[in-house]
């Protein structure tokens, strides 16, 4: 109210990366768990949900035979770990990140972190999620707020305490979701509102 340098904001959509912006998502029976950025020189806790998510999404896939369970590992580290597991035959481990637009364009399902840049994604494609809210209390609240903000039915959220059934259950729910009305991206706004400038 008092500082004159902070009286002009404007709220807009995320930008959608370009790559992005052309993927066309025909959904398949297949899942995709895609366990997040790097997970070398960040804090344990953030190690240990990766892993947790990654060894739920193991035990889970042999309860969803009719999909195939694809676990897109972050790093070498978290492969290494999964890797070890028994794993039913429709698990595919990747062992290193793959191209969003690579799973983006035939996934059933996404299974991820709730970071806002992978949420807005999945939005704007209209893909269904599911989303761990997991971290320190702060992560935990800011992820919680970006599924909120969304406020759309084709992305939900989960624990990391979820037991393999429950989950299965909402995997396969979320499968049944249609896809969404595509979210519009702030890219075009973003630009429009700097040429005013």
């Amino acid at each position: 109210d008092k500082d004159s340098r902070y009286n002009k904001f404007l709220s807009i959509n995320t930008i959608i990366r370009s790559e992005i912006i052309g993927v066309e998502n025909v959904p398949t029976n297949n899942i995709y768990c895609v366990l997040g950025g790097g997970t070398v020189n960040v804090g344990q806790l953030f190690v240990d949900s990766t892993i947790t998510i990654g060894q739920l999404c193991q035990k889970v896939a042999s309860l969803l035979p009719q999909y195939t369970m694809h676990i897109v590992c972050s790093s070498q580290n978290i492969f290494n770990v999964l890797n070890r597991n028994s794993s039913s035959e429709n698990v595919v481990l990747h062992d290193e990140i793959i191209p969003a637009e690579q799973y983006y364009c035939n996934a059933g399902l996404v299974i991820t972190r709730s970071g806002r840049n992978t949420l807005s994604e999945l939005a704007y494609l209209g893909i269904p999620a599911i989303s761990f809210v997991s971290g320190c209390s702060y992560r935990k609240i800011e992820q919680t707020n970006n599924i909120n903000d969304l406020n759309i039915s084709t992305i939900v959220a989960a624990n990391n305490d979820i037991s393999p059934v429950a989950f299965a259950d909402l995997c396969q729910k979320m499968m049944q979701v249609k896809k969404g009305e595509p979210m519009l991206p702030g890219n075009d706004e973003a630009i429009k509102s700097i040429l005013h400038l």
